[in-house]
């Protein structure tokens, strides 16, 4: 599954989702600002596996995010941060 959030003018906020029902599902989130770094925020349901979610983008620049669903423990580990050199 993806989601693309693209030519982004303002802040985003990354919110929890509704359910944890498809355990171990893989997601992509695909993020990249108009130009102009934005804040990026996150819910308590987002943790992280040997990484660390990022705050804002970086101007112009395209970010991928790696998330598989944790039903056992109602979290989305997030595993990879990809970000255009």
């Amino acid at each position: 599954f993806g989601t693309h959030m693209t030519a982004l003018s303002e802040s985003i906020a990354i919110n929890n989702p509704v359910a944890y029902t498809n355990d171990g599902a893989n997601y992509i989130l695909r993020i990249k600002d108009n130009g102009t770094a934005r804040a990026i925020s996150w819910g308590s349901g987002y943790r992280t596996v040997s990484t660390t979610l990022p705050t804002t983008t970086v101007a112009g620049k395209l970010m991928y995010v790696g998330i598989f669903a944790n039903a056992a423990e109602s979290k989305m580990d997030v595993v990879v941060i990809a970000q255009e050199a």
